[in-house]
């Protein structure tokens, strides 16, 4: 009876505190996603002839095939850039017109820095799509996303394991501001049509 109470207990512990955990990683989220503030950043994408999204891991992918998905909804194409012979062989045509997205779970990889100078010294457009935290993608880029990961009590011996849905939902957060941007830009361009 004691063994069957031990091992009720320790299946029980661990549920309480990913329903913990879930409640505060939701509201952290929010909270975050709430912050942020996507006027430039769309008027950015609003204007850009051109597109390019360049992902810097598994994760940063996942979510870039995301920003994909979602705006193709507005009518906006994003090319994705697979990889840095890519990036070097699209760098060399780029312009001004041109708009670049770069996720990076840090900002400090090799290529992203790489990649992020090229562009600074260049003058194109870049938005960095990165954690809350002060780095070198950010400090090259025109416009930032942060997003703040949140750990989770995941057992991995002795890992740390931080969800990346913040990074999601930030995303879907942008696209619908995007699309009420767009929106209000048909808008008032109607109403200056119809004054003239």
């Amino acid at each position: 009876m004691m063994l069957k109470m031990q091992i009720s207990q320790a299946w029980e512990q661990p549920s309480m505190d990913i329903a913990q955990a879930t409640t505060d990683l939701c509201q952290k989220v929010g909270e975050e996603v709430a912050k942020q503030d996507f006027t430039r950043i769309n008027k950015l994408l609003y204007h850009a002839k051109r597109i390019f999204i360049y992902s810097s891991g598994h994760v940063q992918k996942n979510v870039g095939n995301e920003l994909l998905r979602l705006f193709v909804n507005c009518n906006v194409f994003i090319y994705e850039i697979k990889g840095s012979d890519e990036f070097k062989t699209i760098l060399h045509y780029a312009t001004k017109d041109d708009l670049f997205i770069i996720v990076s779970l840090t900002g400090e990889s090799k290529n992203v820095v790489e990649f992020g100078q090229q562009l600074h010294a260049q003058g194109i457009p870049l938005i960095s799509f990165t954690h809350l935290k002060s780095n070198t993608l950010a400090s090259l880029s025109t416009e930032n996303i942060y997003v703040t990961t949140i750990a989770l009590p995941a057992k991995l011996d002795g890992l740390r394991y931080e969800s990346m849905l913040g990074f999601f939902v930030v995303a879907e957060i942008w696209f619908v501001s995007y699309s009420q941007y767009c929106a209000e830009q048909i808008s008032s361009n109607d109403e200056a049509n119809m004054n003239e």
